[in-house]
Parts: structure tokens; C-alpha cells; sequence
């Protein structure tokens, strides 16, 4: 909740703010209208943008509240995220679902007109210096664009190579493979992010290679006892909604969260930032990767 107060409340809080500076540039003292569209009206991003202005003399940008909009970011429902990133071209009109009214309670979005459009300016700049479109040269898209791309060429290889030989296939096609493998692709930035990411990895490995399902080939003991897999389990459990590895069975062999993280991020603590979270998701495409061509290998054989 970032609480925000009225126009008219917010501009007499700059102007208290002001009285305490001696000789105010003309910007700030007549910053108060900037300051009340970036902040939202909420007091504390109205001082922290205040506070920048007069310490650097130089008009913030949404930067400077990065860490505080990362918060509020990785508490939100994926709905939220959503309805967030529709609003950042235009105001939308949107189903009023529990998760929207909660948005608009907690003062992240307005409803002006029956439509809705963010009502932080700076956090609404934030979405759109993640969400920028990608750059159409091949060589400038993003990392997980390509190693996810590989990913679904070694899949349908190693299926393609199964038909051949009159097995089955090992990959099952599912009909949520397009979004599954557009999860893989995103590039990753927060918590809910890769949280989405493990889940549709956890699907694509386990789900597509059920050992109960008969019309489908098991995963090579190699790769079904292997390390990778173990990581891709513990990552869900550890990273899913609510923490789901207070319900989870540790086995003899099974890998813990911080060995996980150990693996991936190169120590033992819980990702905090977007680097921690995006490291995440390429070293994990990168894992996934060297496990399909050691599997390419074994049908091959």
C-alpha cells in the first residue's frame, strides 16, 4: 500500500518541504505538479524525489525509486502485473476482479471515466524501460531468445529421431506448448517472473515426460537421476507461490534450495534484484540445454 494523498494536500507538503530551503531553485518551487504526477501523491516518493532534487540539483528520474517499485512489483498477483503493463500506452477499460480493486485500493492505479491508467508516472516509466520492445537485429535480441529457441529445436529433433526409430515420442506435445516455451523466452526481471518460469520448466520436463503415461518413452536414467533434474524440482518447490517447499518431501539425493542457488547464481542466497532473477533464468536455459544434447546423443545411439 503506497497510500497516496490529494493534489492540493500534497502540493501544501512540498511547499512546507521548500520553506526549509534556503533560496530554492526556480525548478523546484515550482516542481510541485512534476513531483505529484512521478510520485503518485505519495509523501514519501514526493520527499525522496525532493530530497534528490536538492542534493544533485538536477530533476530526478523514475531511478531513483527503482527498489522501491521492485517491491511492490514482487508482491503482486500475476493478473496485477498484467493489467499494470496493459495500462503503460493508454488508459484501459478492465474487469473489475478482486486483484484490480486491490491495485486501485493500495493507489498503484485510478479509474478516470470508467477507465484505468497508472497513477505513478515513474513507475508506469519503469514498466516501459523493462517492457521496451525488443530490437529487431537478430544479434541484439535477448539471451533467453536464442537459448530457448535451441531448446525447442533439440526437442523436436530428439522426438523426430524417436518417430524414425519407431519409438515413442519422449517430449509429449501438450496444447499449452506455445505458452510454456514463451515463458522459457521472456526475459526475466522479478520474483513472479521466475516463478512463471520454473513452473512452465517444471511442466516441460516432467509434465511432457510422465513415466506413468504408457504411449510416452521415459526420460534415460542418465538424464532422469541427473542433477538437472533435481534442480528444476527444487526450484519449483522453493519458488512457487506460497513457498511450496514447506510441502516438499526432501529424498536422500534431492538438491537443496541453497545448493540450487549455489548452482546458479554462484551462492547460497535467495535472488533479491533483476540481475539475480535473470541469472537465474540463463543459467538454467544453459543447464537445460547441455542435458538435451546428452540426450540427443543417447537416441541417436
Amino acid at each position: 500500500r503506497v497510500t497516496p494523498i490529494l493534489k492540493d494536500d500534497f502540493i501544501k507538503l512540498w511547499n512546507h518541504e521548500l520553506s526549509y530551503i534556503e533560496s530554492p531553485s526556480k525548478d523546484l518551487s515550482e516542481g510541485s505538479d512534476f513531483a505529484f504526477k512521478a510520485s503518485g501523491g505519495v509523501p514519501f516518493y514526493g520527499k525522496t524525489i525532493g530530497n534528490y532534487w536538492v542534493s544533485n540539483n538536477v530533476k530526478p528520474t523514475f531511478n531513483i525509486l527503482q527498489s522501491h517499485f521492485n517491491e511492490i512489483l514482487n508482491s503482486l498477483e500475476l493478473e496485477q502485473r498484467d493489467v499494470l503493463n496493459s495500462l503503460i500506452k493508454s488508459p484501459v477499460a478492465v474487469r473489475e476482479s478482486e486483484n484490480i480493486l486491490e491495485l486501485k485500493a493500495n493507489g498503484i492505479i485510478l479509474k478516470k471515466n470508467n477507465l484505468y491508467e497508472h497513477s505513478i508516472t515513474f513507475l508506469k516509466e519503469y514498466l516501459l524501460s523493462i517492457y521496451a520492445q525488443a530490437p529487431k537485429k537478430v544479434s541484439d535480441l535477448p539471451i533467453s531468445f536464442g537459448l530457448t529457441d535451441e531448446i525447442t529445436n533439440y526437442i523436436s529433433n530428439i522426438n523426430k529421431t524417436c518417430f524414425n526409430k519407431g519409438k515413442a515420442f519422449i517430449f509429449d506435445v501438450l496444447n499449452e506448448d506455445e505458452s510454456l516455451y514463451r515463458d522459457l523466452r521472456i526475459p526475466v526481471q522479478d520474483r513472479n517472473q521466475v516463478v512463471q518460469f520454473a513452473c512452465s520448466l517444471y511442466r516441460i520436463l516432467y509434465e511432457k515426460t510422465k513415466e506413468n503415461n504408457l504411449s510416452k518413452a521415459k526420460l534415460p536414467n542418465k538424464i532422469a537421476n541427473g542433477e538437472f533434474v533435481a534442480l528444476v524440482d527444487i526450484m519449483r518447490h522453493t519458488l512457487g507461490k506460497g513457498h511450496l517447499i514447506e510441502k516438499f518431501q526432501m529424498k536422500k539425493y534431492q538438491m537443496t534450495p541453497g545448493e540450487m542457488y549455489k548452482k546458479l547464481l554462484g551462492n547460497e542466497k535467495e535472488p533479491m534484484n533483476s540481475e539475480e532473477f535473470s541469472k537465474i533464468q540463463i543459467e538454467t536455459l544453459k543447464l537445460f540445454l547441455v542435458e538435451l544434447k546428452k540426450l540427443k546423443t543417447i537416441v541417436d545411439i
